[in-house]
Formats: C-alpha cells, structure tokens, sequence
C-alpha cells in the first residue's frame, strides 16, 4: 500500500511538471500570437508572466526575457528594457542615448569598448549622445570605429555631415552627405541638410539643383521650398539660364529611332500607361510625319516642337510657337500618332518616380501613340499624359527598368514572363476611370520609355513572347514582384488582405521554421545577414537585404497632417513573416493607423514593412526620431528579383524560378 502512494506521489509530480512545463510554453505560444495579431500589451504581459513563472525552463526563462526586452524598446519602456540586460552589452549604449540619457551612454559606451569588438551600433549611439550634449569634437572621435568595422557605415556619414553642418564645416558636411548618400541613396533626407551647405557656401547652383531633387523625393517637405525661393531669389540668372538650356535642348535634341521591333506586332494586345497627372504644360518632339485627328485633323513632319497647355476649357496645341486651331468632341483627347512606326515621340522635362529617393526629372522617349485628356471627375486644371503601345515593345522598356539588363537571362526571362503575366491580369482594373490601365511608376511597373531598353532584356522578352503565367483554373496571375524579399515571401492575403494563389515561400537555402519568430527571434533575424539566394553578390544591393533609417519627428509629422506632432509608433499586427501589416500613429492631437503599401512612404520612406522600430527621446522625455531597423525592399510577394538573379547564377532556369516563387501557377502560351 505505501509503494502504491509513492507511485502516485511520483506520477502526480511528474505530471505537474510536465504540465507546469507545458503551460510555460503555452504561454511563450500565446505571446507570440498576441504580438503578431497586433496586441501589444497582452504579448508583454504573457512575457511577463513567463519571465518570472518560477516551473519555466532556464530557456524559455531566457527567450521570454529577451522577447520582453525588445517590446519594451518598441514602446520605449528603456528602464524595463535596460532592467533585462547585462551590464557589458553594447545595446546598453544604444537604450541610454535613446532614452535621452546622454552621459549614461557615453560612459556606457566607455566601459564596453576596450572589452567589445561588436561595437558600430554602439559607437554610433556614442556620437550621438555626445552630439546632442554638443561635444562635437567626442562625437566625431566616437565615429571612427563605425567608419573602420561596419561594411556600410552611411548612417555614421550623415551624422559626421551634421556634426561639420553644426561647426560651419560647409565643405566637409557636403562631403560627408555626399558619401552617404552614395552608400544609401534613401537618406534624402541629407538632400536638404546638404543643400543647406552649399547655401552657406554660395554655391547657389549646386544648391538649387539639389533642391529641385529634394522637392520632387520629398514633396511633403515645406522648408526644400522656402530655401530653393531664398535660393532663386539671390541668384535669379539660375533660372534664366535654366530655361536657356531648356529652349536650347528642345531645339538640338532630336527623338530616337528604335532599334528593335516585336515581329507580328498586328497580333500583340495594346496596353495605355498613364505618364503623368494633373499637368498644365508639356513639350515634346516628334520622330517622323505626325497627325492629330479632329476638326480639322492638325499634321506636321519629323522634328516638329509641340507644346500643349492646359486652359479653363480645353488643352491648347502649339507647334512650332504658332497656336493651331483645334476642335474635339467634348472629352475626346488629343492623340499624336506618327506614319513611323519605329519612331519615337520625345517627352521633355518629365518629372517622375515623385517621393522616392531616384525622384527627378528627365527627356524620355516613347514608342506608339501619346494622348492627352482630361477624364471624367478629373476637373478643369491640368490634363493626363498617356502612351499607348503594344505589349511586347512596352516589355523592351519594364524588363531593363526592373531588373539590371547585366543580370543572368534566366532571371532576365522569368522577369519578362512575370511582368508580362502582371500587365495583362492588372490592367483593366483600377486606372480604368483615370483614363489608362497601368501607371508608369513602381505602384504598376517602372517604365522609362526607349531610354531604358537594352539589347540583353529585349532579347529575353522576344525568347518569351507572349508567355504567361496562369493558375490551374487558367486565371491569369497578377504575378508581383519586388526587389528583395529579405529571405521569405508573404502571400498576397497576409499582406494585402485578399485571397490570391500568391502564397508565401522562403529561400531555398533556408532551414527550419522561418514563420512567426519571437520578437527577440525576429530582431535578430532582421540584424543579421543570413545566406539566401537573395542575398548572392554581385546581385544583392547591401541595403535592400539588411537597412537602417532614423527617421525625425519633424518628417513624420509633416507626412501625417492633422494628427499634430507625432509622439508614438506602434506596430499592430504582422503577417507570418514579420511585415507590419498596420501601424498606429499618435500625436498630440489624436491618432491615426496607416495600412498596407502606404506605410512605407508615411513613416519616412521605409525600404519595407519588415522592420523593428523604437522611441528617441530627448534629455526632456520628447520624442525626437524613429530608429527603424529592417530587411528587403518593397512589398515582398510574389517573385523576388534579387533572389531571381541569385538562383540564375547557381543553374535555375526561368521556369523554375518562376516555378519557386509562384508554386500555384504555369507558364502558357497567350499569344
């Protein structure tokens, strides 16, 4: 009878445990959940829970610290954060200088770098601590082991422009924003900083030019435009000469003729890209004899100059500086065909890619027919540029504009079958009311006209003409791409909240689970660099696979008007993956959540939405910046071009690429 109790007593005890155990790790489950739905505050408090659950492993003890820690930095509990961490760890700097604890962090920063060789981020933090306490000299003395470790130490060069900036050191801050900008061309924000440079330097030329590049990368940005009038006002013979050169290249430059023609052209579908919106005045240059039907028809001959401006009623016709007399049916558009059809219609001065860091403005070439109109609900000022072409010959221009005409031809194929499978399922949708099918920027595909085609891409599109990709009930497949995916795909439902034959992949090379990491788990997997196919150099830009962007108060505030200034970022639910699927902003007048694709561009110009973020603070508790750490660039579903190349170069052909990253769908053959 009593081995009988002490079978019992045993059986009981290991049952407690191993259910004490169990709970444990139901509750590190459940924090995992919380944190990817969007919960926040439940996440840290099962971390919590865990952390200091007495029947929890030394393991999950350990993970469930490490999680809390990093949510704690994400809503800027830096003293709960810093409770969780060793004395000697360079992300102790990093918590101190965010926290506004300035002397904390230097002196932090002091006793870990002598024992530390894992050190840029902390060495960073250092400079900008002792930046802030305005101890120039230090901060750029802190700087150096950024410059001598890290592989691309941009963020140290803007912060050694501002240093120099803060110093009068005019040519060394436009040297070192210059360097950074040339590691991580999405630090626009160095557009202006440097501007300001040359200001001081009255090198008004270059400073003026700058800021035209800066307006049209940043246009929310109101203080590009009150230096550029301050600019333009001291020196005003920049604009006469401006338009001197302008005058000068409409008259020299002549419009392109077309090397390559797809064969068959009768057979191949027609696509409208809409160029620009809302213009008042274009100026373009004809390629051969030329006509605009109407009442009566207008036609003219090669080299022809026509502007058209926009009135109160009606679009003006130019040619030559003589006004034509034209007459439409009420919203008809003008449309310029030309009897060549290997000529070009030359288009000067088109402003393009607005709000991205490649933003300016360039003379580009089309093929096919440009119209000119106003849709319906579009309004009295300003008129829409479309151009009309064949499919094929649209490809010769997106093919090379998305993806690097020097990469393998499997990747160059497997791009040409994806965008011309996109083209087709896309465009007859959303544009439709706008007057075309598809936009000529990245929010459809980057189209830059003849100027972007190039022998090695056309002949990919012509080895693939007229293949497709359809899913097995023989849909066609809006088959997206992006740059870089960062080593995983998500699917279209988890990222854009619709159901699609899209699903998520992760890179071949990569083994184990990579879906719904613990926030520590996910920190680190963002930090690191992990070998994918996405990640294969010479393909791989550094900063597309693995980025950092500090982001002020100042530009988030101006890009999120009528919520006052923002004082908090938080994350509210990511897909299996690790995208931020919403993130709610809050000011000191309200709040507001920013969704999807648009979360990229209202939060600074992220690369992604695969990111980390925490709180800078000032010595006064302020919230002065946005420290966003992330990995790829763009959307992340569907193909991912980078890794396209990567797979090219170890032996894939186009259809297994395409076959990896769109596993529910198969080429045919559309025309």
């Amino acid at each position: 009878m009593r081995i009988h109790r002490l079978f019992f007593i045993v059986v009981v005890t290991v049952f407690a445990s191993f259910m004490s155990t169990a709970s444990e790790s139901s509750l590190l489950t459940r924090a995992i959940e919380h944190f990817y739905q969007g919960d926040i505050p439940s996440s840290i408090r099962l971390f919590e829970r865990a952390a200091d659950s007495t029947a929890a492993t030394g393991e999950e003890i350990r993970a469930a610290r490490e999680s809390l820690a990093r949510l704690y930095r994400t809503i800027g509990r830096y003293d709960d954060a810093l409770a969780l961490l060793a004395a000697d760890v360079p992300d102790r700097v990093i918590i101190l200088q965010q926290a506004g604890r300035y002397q904390e962090a230097i002196s932090a920063y002091e006793n870990i770098r002598l024992s530390n060789t894992d050190i840029p981020g902390a060495a960073l933090s250092a400079a900008r601590a002792a930046e802030s306490l305005g101890e120039y000299d230090a901060a750029e003395a802190f700087l150096q082991p950024v410059f001598r470790e890290s592989p691309v130490p941009a963020l140290a060069y803007q912060t050694l422009g501002d240093l120099h900036l803060a110093r009068q050191q005019y040519e060394e801050a436009v040297d070192a924003y210059r360097t950074s900008r040339r590691l991580e061309p999405n630090l626009t924000a160095t557009l202006f900083t440097e501007a300001r440079a040359l200001y001081e330097l009255g090198r008004f030329a270059e400073a003026r030019s700058l800021l035209q590049r800066a307006r049209s990368a940043r246009p929310h940005e109101h203080r590009i435009a009150t230096l550029l009038s301050r600019v333009e006002a001291l020196a005003p013979e920049l604009n006469v000469a401006e338009e001197r050169e302008r005058v000068a290249r409409r008259e020299t430059r002549d419009a392109p003729r077309v090397r390559d023609f797809p064969t068959d052209v009768a057979t191949v579908p027609t696509i409208r890209i809409g160029l620009i919106e809302a213009v008042n005045e274009v100026w373009l240059k004809t390629g051969s004899e030329w006509h605009i039907a109407g009442e009566p028809d207008i036609q003219g001959s090669r080299g022809d100059i026509i502007q058209l401006l926009s009135s109160s009623t009606d679009i003006r016709v130019r040619v030559n500086d003589a006004e034509v007399n034209h007459t439409r049916r009420d919203g008809d558009w003008i449309s310029i065909e030309q009897s060549d059809e290997r000529a070009t219609l030359l288009l000067f001065d088109l402003e393009h890619s607005a709000g991205q860091f490649s933003a300016g403005i360039e003379d580009r070439a089309y093929r096919g027919t440009l119209s000119f109109g106003r849709p319906p609900g579009a309004g009295p000022v300003g008129f829409t540029v479309v151009n009309e072409l064949d499919v094929e010959s649209y490809l010769y221009s997106v093919v090379p504009s998305e993806m690097p005409a020097w990469w393998p031809d499997a990747a160059l194929e497997a791009q040409a079958i994806a965008a011309r499978s996109y083209t087709f399922a896309a465009s007859r949708s959303r544009y439709q009311t706008r007057g075309f099918d598809l936009l000529g920027s990245v929010a459809s595909a980057f189209y830059r006209g003849v100027g972007g085609e190039s022998p090695r891409t056309t002949r990919a599109v012509n080895a693939t003409r007229g293949q497709v990709l359809r899913t097995g009930d023989g849909a066609m497949l809006s088959a997206v791409y992006s740059a870089n995916n960062a080593g995983h795909t998500d699917s279209a439902v988890d990222v854009w909240g619709y159901a699609s034959p899209l699903v998520g992949v992760a890179d071949p090379q990569l083994g184990g689970n990579v879906w719904y990491r613990s926030p520590s788990d996910l920190t680190a997997w963002i930090h690191a660099r992990p070998e994918t196919y996405s990640s294969v150099a010479p393909f791989s830009y550094w900063n597309a696979y693995r980025w950092e962007l500090h982001v002020d108060v100042d530009d988030l505030t101006r890009r999120n008007p009528g919520i006052g200034r923002v004082t908090a970022l938080i994350p509210e639910g990511r897909s299996p993956a690790g995208r931020v699927r919403h993130v709610r902003l809050i000011g000191t007048d309200g709040s507001r959540t920013v969704s999807g694709d648009a979360i990229r561009s209202r939060l600074g110009g992220l690369r992604s939405n695969l990111f980390m973020v925490e709180p800078v603070y000032n010595a006064d508790g302020r919230t002065t910046r946005f420290v966003f750490s992330g990995a790829g660039w763009g959307h992340g579903v569907g193909m991912d071009q980078t890794g396209a190349a990567g797979m090219a170069q170890h032996g894939f052909t186009s259809s297994q690429i395409l076959g990896h990253y769109y596993p529910l769908a198969g080429i045919s053959v559309y025309y």
